[in-house]
């Protein structure tokens, strides 16, 4: 108790009573502030954070559990007590807080599926959300609500208020690269496009259905497109490709491509033709080579082409195919 205090010891020693005492001053404990403060209740997920309140008197202070006084901390769910010691003018003072860690919320909430999207098609946003809670998406977005992403890959934020806790879940939405445009070359009285595994052809601008295979033998003079599908994704119109009978006219097939095969310098000769446009591909449509010319004769350096079978196609300036020969590239 607070104030003096005498204690005496006594004993005997070869036959002699000896004894000796002690005074013990015990002074009251100043009153100071030293506070961990008020118990919590933290949400399942979430970090907690405790604040000592302290006198400027308290010369050194520490929290059991390892905790750091301003720093946030996980919570096991449960009740967990935290203690607060500190001295100061020489006396020791001592405080808990409680911090209880919340239970998991059981419900069906959700952002959702993540999803996987063509380019250009958009991107809807619709939260699992059977007990009508209250929640607002990142970035603005309105649920249900239509909006176009670049390409690549996002993610996005729900974040909802359930019995004062903050629940937040989120959804992946990648959006595919587009795919290249189709292109349309003539060969062998057939039109044929890139690899793909859906083809749309049309002509004059409407679809043809029963024309979905790679090569189509054209119906009719008239103007081709087409449209492929590879994994579910379609790819924009080809540029319109122009057929007339002059594809078949054997009064153009003077021109010569030699030598064929060939590893260097692939020779065009015989052009009756002062303006024209040759071109060569590959035979999925790829182009390798573009060029306007006036000359009769031209050589073309195919050393850096891949090898195998290319298609050489010669137009003219309005786009009229006038030849169309196969290349051996070796």
């Amino acid at each position: 108790e607070v104030g003096q205090q005498t204690y005496t010891v006594s004993g005997v020693i070869n036959g002699c009573n000896l004894e000796d005492d002690v005074t013990v001053n015990v002074f009251e404990q100043p009153d100071i502030l030293f506070d961990a403060g008020e118990d919590l209740e933290i949400c399942f997920g979430a970090q907690a954070t405790v604040m000592a309140s302290l006198d400027t008197d308290v010369e050194e202070f520490m929290w059991s559990g390892g905790i750091d006084d301003g720093l946030p901390f996980n919570v096991e769910i449960g009740l967990n007590t935290y203690t607060l010691s500190g001295t100061a003018f020489g006396c020791t003072y001592q405080d808990e807080v409680n911090v209880i860690g919340l239970e998991p919320i059981d419900t069906d909430f959700s952002a959702g599926p993540d999803q996987e999207l063509c380019f250009g098609e958009d991107v809807v946003l619709i939260a699992v959300n059977s007990d009508g809670i209250s929640f607002q998406w990142s970035e603005g977005i309105q649920d249900g609500d239509p909006f176009q992403q670049d390409e690549g890959v996002e993610t996005y934020e729900v974040i909802a208020n359930i019995d004062g806790c903050e629940f937040i879940d989120d959804v992946t939405v990648e959006v595919l690269p587009p795919l290249e445009t189709p292109s349309v070359a003539f060969f062998g009285g057939e039109l044929i496009t890139n690899i793909a595994d859906e083809y749309l052809w049309y002509f004059n601008g409407v679809l043809i259905p029963t024309l979905t295979e790679q090569t189509i033998i054209p119906i009719e003079d008239g103007t081709y497109q087409v449209q492929v599908v590879i994994d579910g994704c379609e790819s924009s119109l080809s540029e319109p490709f122009t057929y007339t009978n002059i594809l078949e006219n054997d009064n153009k097939n003077e021109v010569k491509f030699f030598p064929n095969p060939a590893s260097n310098i692939l020779t065009v000769g015989n052009l009756q033709l002062t303006n024209y446009q040759i071109e060569i591909f590959t035979p999925d449509g790829r182009l390798l080579y573009s060029q306007f010319e006036t000359k009769s004769e031209l050589k073309i350096d195919v050393s850096s082409f891949e090898s195998g079978i290319l298609i050489a196609v010669i137009k003219d300036l309005e786009g009229s195919f006038l030849k169309v020969e196969q290349i051996i590239k070796l």
